[in-house]
């Protein structure tokens, strides 16, 4: 699992003028991750038997937003949602103060019985149950992170990791025998074929591999010495990061000694 910190917070409610600040059993609230707002999977609910969270309440100005969606759909038919909400944003920002004191007076108060809530929903959990939902949560993080590299990995133009040998012979098959026939039918027959293929056939594939496997390598290592270069250290791969560290301290070992 990724790191074991517990996560905490102290909850802060508004109510009218004054501004109270409310712990857990009047010390500290330990919030799980599932009241701070993280996805939860229904299925792994119901497996540990966790109860769902309070939903959070809508703002002021998504309030208005359900208030006003129906109008503006049948005053625009066939707008798209984007134009939609683009109008009705427009329409929240020269509402009227009083209008909106009225939306954001319910917004506040739901929010404050949103807190309440959770606070009982944290009291309500077991000790498994609370370590279960961190676990959860800091898997969701983990992949949250992962995507986040990946996305800006490819934006950065990172080189693409080659087919394999049954990849090169499946893209090659599929482009000549796909036609009226299922996803299926034509995965069975490659695999049927790959198997059946004499090693001096496979062999082809294997050598366009391993020359196209050099190339990567050559673009990938190219391409994160640019990175590390820019500062992006979190978009290489972990051993490449290392030995550059250990690159830099034999270095400055090096220049010590001079």
């Amino acid at each position: 699992m990724a790191g074991q910190s517990i996560f905490s917070r102290t909850l802060l409610f508004f109510n009218n003028s004054s501004k109270t600040i409310l712990t857990n059993r009047i010390n500290r609230v330990n919030l799980t991750p599932s009241a701070m707002g993280f996805k939860q999977d229904p299925k792994e609910l119901e497996k540990y038997k966790i109860p769902e969270r309070p939903k959070k309440p809508l703002t002021a100005f998504f309030a208005f937003m359900v208030d006003k969606r129906p109008i503006f759909e049948k005053e625009h038919p066939g707008l798209p949602n984007t134009a939609l909400v683009k109008k009705i944003s427009e329409e929240w920002k020269i509402l009227s103060t009083e209008a909106k004191a009225k939306y954001e007076e319910h917004a506040k108060r739901s929010r404050v019985e949103y807190d309440h809530e959770i606070l009982a929903y944290e009291e309500s959990l077991t000790p498994d149950q609370q370590r279960v939902l961190k676990e959860l949560r800091e898997e969701q993080l983990e992949e949250k992170k992962r995507r986040k590299i990946k996305k800006e990995s490819k934006e950065e133009g990172k080189p693409k990791r080659p087919a394999s040998s049954f990849g090169i012979f499946l893209k090659e098959f599929t482009q000549s025998h796909r036609e009226g026939k299922s996803f299926n039918e034509v995965i069975k027959e490659i695999k049927d074929k790959w198997t059946k293929l004499p090693e001096s056939e496979k062999n082809i594939y294997k050598a366009e591999f391993e020359k196209n496997r050099v190339e990567y390598e050559k673009n990938l290592k190219a391409w994160e010495n640019r990175m590390l270069a820019e500062g992006k250290e979190q978009l290489i791969r972990v051993k490449t990061l290392k030995a550059h560290q250990a690159k830099l301290k034999c270095s400055k070992k090096g220049s010590k000694l001079e």
